[in-house]
């Protein structure tokens, strides 16, 4: 035990960025609230694995995979019918990645600089909290294919097999929330990355196949299952799921050509953190940086296809199939910030007048919500404060900390979550308030209380 709490505390900014997504993902513990309507598809499933123990015959919710329901069923054995606990698994998923940051980043490049400014961009942004903390099926999906790179790379970096083992139990577990996604991602990051340190395409093409084969193995048990128990109707919809909905979704609705809503969305997860990575990706040196630096070119292959193929998919679930661009793309940042970036002069007042950037363009996204949502407006005008709240004070800080004490990003970048706590903390205080009193917010909670009520 002496040994294992001096290794944790040779590690300070691992632990706190930790507590700060579980304490934060987690506020308040009591009367979490829950927002989004997807949790009541399969709340009741959830509440029928808990109580019946049929984790392979249980109901499914448009044949997506069962780790939702395993886990949310297995946990809420603890408090039943607690929201908190509902969306723990998620929570959880949260803090495994940011751990397979830190570790990734400390074990590869001996550098705990850019492990502790990546953990730290990571927990302090929009997106990390708001997975974190909104059960859907992509997260754990997209936290699992980042472990699947994160030991992959361990494995043809020093060639010590029990990572590739690691990685196939990774790609296996993220199958079980998005089982084509997941096999499709990894394929391409195996090639890419394969591709990039020129090793042997036999030893590429049979590590492929073993992915795929371990992903098949983990689901088949419930997939065969699922087949006896319901038929045709899960085998029709398992395909589509997987297969036919990335071409027109949902059912018959129209394919949207908003091509550039994906990069939207990814400049709005970043948040307060955007103005970096705007920075840092346009400047001059960039391509010359990406072409002589093959590391990269490897985290490169872990966020921009996903980018890149949802981007031109016209799929409308946006803001769920962001999540797996997210664990590699803060990884990324915070590489290029600490080796190229942080000591640039040049950057720094780039970064500082980004923040503007960022600012008008989240003042001009809120205006349009505001407007064509009024009725949410009216209804809850102290939830809206929050959220302006929210977006600004983070900004500002962000701000504060780049333009005038940019040194702390590198020395000490711990020493901003306190700010960044309260700040959040404040937000999900007001939520949590105004949750069972907001009228826009009822139909979710009627959603929730109905399926939970299910016998």
């Amino acid at each position: 035990m002496q040994n294992l709490w001096n290794r944790i505390k040779d590690h300070p900014a691992l632990i706190q960025a930790l507590l700060f997504v579980f304490v934060v993902g987690s506020w308040p513990f009591f009367r979490f609230p829950l927002t989004d309507g997807d949790i009541a598809h399969w709340l009741g499933i959830a509440k029928e694995i808990r109580i019946h123990f049929n984790f392979l015959s249980s109901s499914q919710d448009q044949a997506h995979g069962p780790f939702l329901f395993w886990t949310s069923g297995i946990l809420t054995l603890i408090r039943p019918n607690s929201m908190y606990f509902y969306n723990l698994s998620n929570l959880l998923c949260g803090v495994l990645g940011i751990g397979w940051i830190y570790y990734y980043a400390l074990r590869n490049w001996k550098d705990r600089r850019i492990a502790s400014l990546s953990v730290v961009l990571a927990a302090t942004s929009i997106v990390w909290l708001y997975l974190s903390r909104t059960p859907m099926y992509d997260w754990p999906a997209a936290v699992f294919f980042f472990g699947f790179c994160v030991h992959y790379l361990r494995y043809i970096k020093t060639g010590i097999r029990r990572h590739f083992v690691i990685a196939l139990g990774c790609v296996a577990v993220a199958g079980l929330s998005r089982f084509s996604i997941s096999i499709g991602l990894s394929g391409l990051f195996v090639f890419f990355a394969n591709v990039s340190i020129r090793r042997s395409p036999i030893k590429m093409i049979l590590e492929g196949i073993a992915m795929v084969a371990a992903t098949g193995l983990v689901t088949m048990p419930w997939a065969i299952v699922q087949s006896h128990v319901h038929g045709h109707a899960f085998i029709d919809t398992f395909c589509y799921d997987n297969f036919g909905r990335y071409i027109k979704e949902p059912g018959n609705a129209p394919v949207y050509h908003d091509y550039y809503g994906f990069a939207l969305y990814v400049v709005v997860g970043l948040i307060p953190h955007s103005f970096l990575l705007l920075a840092s990706v346009f400047q001059k040196s960039i391509f010359n940086r990406i072409k002589m630096d093959r590391e990269q070119w490897i985290m490169l292959a872990g966020w921009l296809p996903c980018l890149l193929i949802f981007s031109f998919s016209g799929h409308v679930k946006l803001g769920r199939y962001i999540a797996y661009v997210f664990p590699m793309l803060f990884l990324f940042l915070g590489y290029n910030l600490v080796k190229y970036d942080l000591s640039n002069p040049a950057f720094l007042r780039r970064a500082s007048r980004m923040t503007a950037v960022v600012a008008v363009i989240m003042a001009v996204l809120l205006a349009i919500v505001a407007n064509n949502n009024p009725d949410a407006v009216r209804q809850s005008p102290l939830f809206v404060a929050a959220v302006i709240g929210l977006v600004m004070g983070t900004l500002i800080t962000s701000w504060v900390t780049i333009s005038k004490k940019s040194s702390v990003l590198l020395s000490s970048p711990t020493s901003v979550l306190p700010v960044y706590a309260v700040i959040y903390i404040a937000f999900f205080s007001v939520l949590a308030y105004e949750y069972p009193r907001a009228e826009f917010l009822k139909p979710v909670r009627v959603d929730i209380q109905r399926s939970l009520s299910l016998d």
